[in-house]
Protein backbone atom coordinates (compact mmCIF):
# COMPACT_ATOMS: atom_id res chain seq x y z
CA UNK A 1 0.00 0.00 0.00
CA UNK A 2 3.13 2.57 0.83
CA UNK A 3 4.45 1.39 -2.03
CA UNK A 4 1.92 3.00 -4.49
CA UNK A 5 2.01 6.39 -3.12
CA UNK A 6 5.56 6.66 -4.21
CA UNK A 7 6.13 10.27 -6.72
CA UNK A 8 2.03 11.04 -5.45
CA UNK A 9 2.25 11.89 -1.55
CA UNK A 10 4.13 11.54 1.69
CA UNK A 11 1.30 12.29 3.95
CA UNK A 12 -1.04 9.09 2.81
CA UNK A 13 2.23 7.18 2.80
CA UNK A 14 2.74 8.33 6.52
CA UNK A 15 -0.65 7.98 7.29
CA UNK A 16 -0.94 4.35 5.90
CA UNK A 17 2.61 3.82 8.20
CA UNK A 18 0.98 5.19 11.42
CA UNK A 19 -2.21 2.86 10.82
CA UNK A 20 0.10 0.15 10.87
CA UNK A 21 1.76 0.57 14.16
CA UNK A 22 -1.69 1.45 15.47
CA UNK A 23 -2.79 -1.98 14.30
CA UNK A 24 0.11 -3.47 15.62
CA UNK A 25 1.37 -4.53 12.60
CA UNK A 26 5.16 -5.12 12.58
CA UNK A 27 6.88 -3.15 10.00
CA UNK A 28 9.68 -5.48 7.78
CA UNK A 29 12.46 -3.82 5.76
CA UNK A 30 10.42 -3.19 2.83
CA UNK A 31 8.12 -0.93 4.53
CA UNK A 32 11.08 1.79 5.25
CA UNK A 33 12.47 1.65 1.90
CA UNK A 34 9.56 2.16 0.40
CA UNK A 35 8.35 4.48 2.88
CA UNK A 36 11.76 6.78 2.58
CA UNK A 37 11.12 6.60 -1.06
CA UNK A 38 7.86 8.64 -0.71
CA UNK A 39 10.25 11.27 1.28
CA UNK A 40 12.27 11.34 -0.71
CA UNK A 41 10.32 11.81 -3.45
CA UNK A 42 9.12 15.34 -2.28
CA UNK A 43 12.56 15.65 0.03
CA UNK A 44 10.84 15.71 3.38
CA UNK A 45 14.01 15.73 5.57
CA UNK A 46 12.11 16.09 9.11
CA UNK A 47 9.58 13.20 8.48
CA UNK A 48 12.88 10.92 6.70
CA UNK A 49 14.67 11.93 9.99
CA UNK A 50 11.46 10.65 12.38
CA UNK A 51 11.60 7.48 9.82
CA UNK A 52 15.24 6.98 11.17
CA UNK A 53 14.42 6.81 14.61
CA UNK A 54 11.98 3.87 14.28
CA UNK A 55 14.77 1.91 12.25
CA UNK A 56 16.93 2.24 15.34
CA UNK A 57 14.56 1.38 17.89
CA UNK A 58 13.03 -1.65 15.95
CA UNK A 59 16.32 -3.24 15.43
CA UNK A 60 16.82 -2.29 11.31
CA UNK A 61 19.91 -0.49 11.98
CA UNK A 62 21.64 -3.63 10.78
CA UNK A 63 20.33 -4.17 7.72
CA UNK A 64 22.10 -2.82 4.97
CA UNK A 65 18.94 -3.20 2.49
CA UNK A 66 16.99 -0.85 4.89
CA UNK A 67 20.53 1.63 5.78
CA UNK A 68 21.47 1.62 1.78
CA UNK A 69 17.96 3.64 1.17
CA UNK A 70 18.37 5.37 4.52
CA UNK A 71 21.77 6.64 3.08
CA UNK A 72 20.30 7.39 -0.56
CA UNK A 73 17.41 9.37 1.09
CA UNK A 74 19.38 11.38 3.06
CA UNK A 75 22.09 12.07 -0.05
CA UNK A 76 19.46 13.25 -2.04
CA UNK A 77 17.57 15.30 0.77
CA UNK A 78 20.08 16.89 3.15
CA UNK A 79 21.30 20.23 2.40
CA UNK A 80 24.82 18.65 3.00
CA UNK A 81 25.93 15.28 3.20
CA UNK A 82 26.37 15.48 7.17
CA UNK A 83 23.86 12.80 7.81
CA UNK A 84 24.70 10.78 4.94
CA UNK A 85 28.27 10.24 6.02
CA UNK A 86 27.11 10.06 9.59
CA UNK A 87 25.17 7.01 8.73
CA UNK A 88 27.86 5.57 5.94
CA UNK A 89 30.48 5.57 8.91
CA UNK A 90 28.31 4.09 11.14
CA UNK A 91 27.14 1.03 8.84
CA UNK A 92 28.41 -1.93 10.33
CA UNK A 93 28.31 -3.64 6.87
CA UNK A 94 28.50 -2.21 3.93
CA UNK A 95 28.18 -3.37 0.15
CA UNK A 96 28.44 -2.19 -3.37
CA UNK A 97 26.02 0.00 -3.30
CA UNK A 98 26.79 1.53 0.07
CA UNK A 99 30.42 2.54 -1.59
CA UNK A 100 28.20 3.53 -4.80
CA UNK A 101 25.50 5.37 -3.27
CA UNK A 102 28.31 7.88 -1.45
CA UNK A 103 30.43 8.17 -4.55
CA UNK A 104 27.71 9.73 -6.60
CA UNK A 105 26.35 11.68 -3.65
CA UNK A 106 30.20 13.23 -3.81
CA UNK A 107 30.19 13.84 -7.57
CA UNK A 108 26.64 15.47 -7.07
CA UNK A 109 27.66 18.31 -5.33
CA UNK A 110 31.30 18.78 -7.06
CA UNK A 111 33.25 17.40 -3.97
CA UNK A 112 35.54 15.28 -6.55
CA UNK A 113 38.65 14.49 -3.89
CA UNK A 114 35.98 12.78 -1.66
CA UNK A 115 34.44 10.82 -4.80
CA UNK A 116 37.99 9.70 -5.82
CA UNK A 117 39.01 9.15 -2.37
CA UNK A 118 36.24 6.53 -1.55
CA UNK A 119 36.60 5.26 -5.26
CA UNK A 120 40.22 4.18 -4.51
CA UNK A 121 39.53 2.83 -1.10
CA UNK A 122 36.63 0.41 -2.19
CA UNK A 123 37.24 -3.01 -1.77
CA UNK A 124 35.26 -4.29 -4.88
CA UNK A 125 33.91 -2.15 -7.49
CA UNK A 126 31.33 -2.68 -10.34
CA UNK A 127 30.74 -1.19 -13.55
CA UNK A 128 28.05 0.85 -11.94
CA UNK A 129 30.89 2.40 -10.01
CA UNK A 130 32.86 2.98 -12.62
CA UNK A 131 30.67 4.12 -14.36
CA UNK A 132 29.48 7.02 -11.73
CA UNK A 133 32.99 8.12 -11.42
CA UNK A 134 33.55 8.84 -15.06
CA UNK A 135 29.98 10.20 -15.16
CA UNK A 136 30.71 12.54 -12.23
CA UNK A 137 33.86 13.20 -14.04
CA UNK A 138 32.87 14.21 -16.94
CA UNK A 139 30.11 16.70 -15.91
CA UNK A 140 32.43 18.51 -14.05
CA UNK A 141 35.04 18.81 -17.30
CA UNK A 142 37.69 17.02 -15.65
CA UNK A 143 38.13 14.99 -18.45
CA UNK A 144 42.13 14.16 -18.33
CA UNK A 145 41.37 12.84 -14.82
CA UNK A 146 38.06 10.65 -16.49
CA UNK A 147 40.25 9.17 -19.31
CA UNK A 148 42.56 7.66 -16.68
CA UNK A 149 39.61 6.18 -15.21
CA UNK A 150 38.02 5.07 -17.89
CA UNK A 151 41.50 2.91 -19.19
CA UNK A 152 41.68 1.13 -16.20
CA UNK A 153 38.15 0.03 -16.41
CA UNK A 154 38.05 -4.02 -16.34
CA UNK A 155 34.87 -3.66 -18.47
CA UNK A 156 32.93 -0.60 -20.20
CA UNK A 157 29.36 -0.61 -21.39
CA UNK A 158 27.71 2.25 -23.58
CA UNK A 159 27.29 4.17 -20.43
CA UNK A 160 30.99 4.50 -20.11
CA UNK A 161 31.33 5.66 -23.84
CA UNK A 162 28.35 7.93 -23.95
CA UNK A 163 29.49 10.07 -20.60
CA UNK A 164 32.98 9.92 -22.13
CA UNK A 165 31.93 11.51 -25.35
CA UNK A 166 29.31 13.77 -23.65
CA UNK A 167 32.44 14.95 -21.67
CA UNK A 168 34.56 15.94 -24.50
CA UNK A 169 32.10 17.63 -26.04
CA UNK A 170 31.25 19.23 -22.84
CA UNK A 171 34.85 21.04 -22.59
CA UNK A 172 34.82 21.68 -26.40
CA UNK A 173 37.16 19.03 -27.52
CA UNK A 174 35.18 17.51 -30.26
CA UNK A 175 38.47 15.98 -31.81
CA UNK A 176 38.71 13.61 -28.52
CA UNK A 177 35.03 13.29 -28.90
CA UNK A 178 34.92 11.97 -32.18
CA UNK A 179 37.89 10.12 -31.58
CA UNK A 180 36.16 8.12 -28.73
CA UNK A 181 32.85 7.57 -30.88
CA UNK A 182 35.16 5.85 -33.67
CA UNK A 183 36.28 3.79 -30.89
CA UNK A 184 33.38 2.42 -29.93
CA UNK A 185 32.06 -0.86 -30.67
CA UNK A 186 28.18 -0.29 -30.91
CA UNK A 187 27.41 3.41 -32.21
CA UNK A 188 24.17 4.22 -29.76
CA UNK A 189 21.63 7.44 -30.00
CA UNK A 190 22.99 8.85 -27.30
CA UNK A 191 26.43 9.17 -28.60
CA UNK A 192 25.19 9.54 -32.34
CA UNK A 193 23.73 12.64 -31.05
CA UNK A 194 26.19 13.89 -29.26
CA UNK A 195 28.47 13.63 -31.60
CA UNK A 196 25.88 15.68 -34.22
CA UNK A 197 25.94 18.36 -31.34
CA UNK A 198 29.74 18.66 -31.12
CA UNK A 199 29.89 19.24 -34.85
CA UNK A 200 27.16 21.71 -34.94
CA UNK A 201 29.05 23.44 -32.14
CA UNK A 202 32.52 24.06 -34.46
CA UNK A 203 30.62 24.85 -37.69
CA UNK A 204 30.98 21.28 -39.01
CA UNK A 205 27.40 20.58 -40.18
CA UNK A 206 28.32 18.31 -43.43
CA UNK A 207 29.68 15.86 -40.92
CA UNK A 208 26.65 16.32 -38.55
CA UNK A 209 24.40 15.43 -41.55
CA UNK A 210 26.48 12.49 -42.53
CA UNK A 211 26.56 11.12 -38.68
CA UNK A 212 22.47 12.09 -38.82
CA UNK A 213 21.67 10.31 -42.09
CA UNK A 214 23.70 7.02 -40.88
CA UNK A 215 22.30 6.54 -37.55
CA UNK A 216 19.34 3.31 -38.23
CA UNK A 217 17.45 4.84 -35.59
CA UNK A 218 16.58 8.29 -34.01
CA UNK A 219 14.91 9.68 -31.49
CA UNK A 220 13.30 13.32 -31.06
CA UNK A 221 16.58 14.20 -29.01
CA UNK A 222 18.85 13.54 -32.72
CA UNK A 223 16.38 15.84 -34.78
CA UNK A 224 16.43 18.96 -32.61
CA UNK A 225 20.44 18.31 -32.21
CA UNK A 226 20.45 18.46 -36.07
CA UNK A 227 17.71 21.84 -36.47
CA UNK A 228 19.01 23.37 -33.68
CA UNK A 229 22.54 22.91 -35.20
CA UNK A 230 21.18 24.42 -38.64
CA UNK A 231 19.75 27.55 -36.51
CA UNK A 232 22.94 27.64 -34.68
CA UNK A 233 25.16 27.99 -38.20
CA UNK A 234 22.45 30.62 -39.46
CA UNK A 235 21.27 27.62 -42.25
CA UNK A 236 17.36 28.83 -41.30
CA UNK A 237 16.15 27.58 -44.33
CA UNK A 238 17.90 23.78 -43.62
CA UNK A 239 16.42 24.14 -40.13
CA UNK A 240 12.49 24.05 -41.43
CA UNK A 241 13.15 21.48 -44.41
CA UNK A 242 14.32 19.73 -41.64
CA UNK A 243 11.01 19.96 -39.65
CA UNK A 244 9.25 19.12 -42.69
CA UNK A 245 10.89 15.77 -43.22
CA UNK A 246 10.48 15.31 -39.60
CA UNK A 247 7.03 15.88 -39.76
CA UNK A 248 6.52 13.70 -42.49
CA UNK A 249 8.43 10.68 -41.23
CA UNK A 250 6.03 10.80 -38.47
CA UNK A 251 8.17 7.99 -35.82
CA UNK A 252 9.36 11.25 -33.30
CA UNK A 253 6.91 14.04 -32.15
CA UNK A 254 8.31 17.71 -32.15
CA UNK A 255 8.45 18.78 -28.69
CA UNK A 256 9.03 21.99 -27.33
CA UNK A 257 12.85 22.22 -28.02
CA UNK A 258 12.02 21.86 -31.68
CA UNK A 259 9.60 24.23 -31.94
CA UNK A 260 11.63 26.64 -30.07
CA UNK A 261 14.53 26.13 -32.73
CA UNK A 262 11.81 26.01 -35.63
CA UNK A 263 10.40 29.57 -34.00
CA UNK A 264 13.96 30.71 -34.15
CA UNK A 265 14.76 29.77 -37.46
CA UNK A 266 11.42 31.09 -39.18
CA UNK A 267 11.82 34.84 -36.97
CA UNK A 268 15.15 34.54 -38.41
CA UNK A 269 14.11 34.65 -42.09
CA UNK A 270 11.30 37.28 -41.75
CA UNK A 271 8.69 34.42 -42.62
CA UNK A 272 6.43 33.24 -39.63
CA UNK A 273 3.82 32.09 -42.22
CA UNK A 274 5.98 28.64 -41.93
CA UNK A 275 4.97 28.28 -38.77
CA UNK A 276 1.72 27.09 -39.79
CA UNK A 277 3.82 23.63 -41.50
CA UNK A 278 1.98 21.80 -39.23
CA UNK A 279 -1.35 22.43 -39.85
CA UNK A 280 -1.26 21.39 -43.61
CA UNK A 281 0.00 17.86 -42.31
CA UNK A 282 -2.82 17.54 -40.57
CA UNK A 283 -0.72 18.29 -37.06
CA UNK A 284 -2.78 20.23 -35.23
CA UNK A 285 -2.10 20.01 -31.84
CA UNK A 286 1.91 20.60 -33.04
CA UNK A 287 0.42 23.90 -34.85
CA UNK A 288 -1.35 24.85 -31.44
CA UNK A 289 1.95 24.39 -29.38
CA UNK A 290 3.94 25.91 -32.22
CA UNK A 291 1.44 29.25 -31.37
CA UNK A 292 1.99 29.14 -28.03
CA UNK A 293 5.65 29.11 -28.62
CA UNK A 294 5.19 32.00 -30.77
CA UNK A 295 3.37 34.03 -27.76
CA UNK A 296 5.52 33.23 -24.87
CA UNK A 297 8.86 34.08 -26.81
CA UNK A 298 6.24 37.35 -28.01
CA UNK A 299 6.48 36.53 -31.57
CA UNK A 300 3.91 37.88 -33.37
CA UNK A 301 2.56 37.22 -36.33
CA UNK A 302 1.04 39.76 -39.33
CA UNK A 303 -2.85 38.48 -39.26
CA UNK A 304 -3.47 37.36 -42.86
CA UNK A 305 -6.40 39.16 -45.21
CA UNK A 306 -8.88 37.68 -47.14
CA UNK A 307 -11.60 39.45 -49.33
CA UNK A 308 -14.66 37.99 -50.96
CA UNK A 309 -16.95 39.70 -52.88
CA UNK A 310 -20.57 39.81 -53.16
CA UNK A 311 -22.98 41.29 -55.62
CA UNK A 312 -22.03 44.38 -55.48
CA UNK A 313 -20.07 44.51 -52.67
CA UNK A 314 -16.61 43.40 -51.30
CA UNK A 315 -16.54 41.87 -47.38
CA UNK A 316 -12.64 41.96 -46.01
CA UNK A 317 -11.36 39.70 -43.23
CA UNK A 318 -8.54 39.54 -41.12
CA UNK A 319 -7.71 36.99 -38.00
CA UNK A 320 -10.11 37.50 -34.96
CA UNK A 321 -12.12 39.77 -36.83
CA UNK A 322 -15.30 41.22 -34.80
CA UNK A 323 -16.06 43.97 -37.33
CA UNK A 324 -18.36 42.47 -39.36
CA UNK A 325 -22.35 42.99 -38.38
CA UNK A 326 -22.82 39.19 -39.38
CA UNK A 327 -20.03 37.95 -37.53
CA UNK A 328 -21.63 35.60 -35.21
CA UNK A 329 -23.13 33.41 -38.43
CA UNK A 330 -19.82 33.68 -40.00
CA UNK A 331 -18.42 32.34 -37.10
CA UNK A 332 -20.59 29.84 -36.60
CA UNK A 333 -20.26 28.20 -40.14
CA UNK A 334 -16.54 28.52 -39.57
CA UNK A 335 -16.42 26.66 -36.79
CA UNK A 336 -18.02 23.85 -38.65
CA UNK A 337 -16.02 23.89 -41.28
CA UNK A 338 -13.11 23.59 -39.48
CA UNK A 339 -14.17 20.82 -37.17
CA UNK A 340 -15.48 18.62 -41.06
CA UNK A 341 -11.95 19.45 -42.50
CA UNK A 342 -10.16 18.22 -38.82
CA UNK A 343 -11.66 15.19 -39.21
CA UNK A 344 -11.09 14.84 -42.85
CA UNK A 345 -7.26 15.39 -42.17
CA UNK A 346 -7.25 12.83 -39.11
CA UNK A 347 -9.11 10.79 -41.46
CA UNK A 348 -6.17 10.77 -43.95
CA UNK A 349 -3.42 10.84 -41.54
CA UNK A 350 -5.03 7.30 -40.44
CA UNK A 351 -5.03 5.92 -43.61
CA UNK A 352 -1.71 7.15 -45.01
CA UNK A 353 -0.21 5.29 -41.16
CA UNK A 354 -2.15 2.07 -42.13
CA UNK A 355 -0.54 2.15 -46.24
Amino acid sequence: MIKCFIGKTHKDALHTYNHMRLSSISPNSFTFTFLLRCFESFEYLQDGLGVHGHVVKLGFDSSVFVLNTLLDFYAKCGQTLGFACRVFEEMPEKDVVTWNTMISAYMVIGEIDSAIKLFESMPERNIVTWNSVIGGLSKCGTMELASSVFERMPERNEVSWNSMVSGYVKVGDVGSAVSMFNAMPVKTIVSCTTVISGYMMTGDVELARKVFEHMPAKNVVSWNAMIAGYVHNHMFDQALSLFHHMLIDGKCRPDQTTLVSVVSACAHLGSLEHGNLSSSVGRWQDAMSFRKVMKNQGIEKVPGCSSIQIADGVHEFTAKDMRHVERKEIYRVLNILDGQVKLECDACCEKFRCT
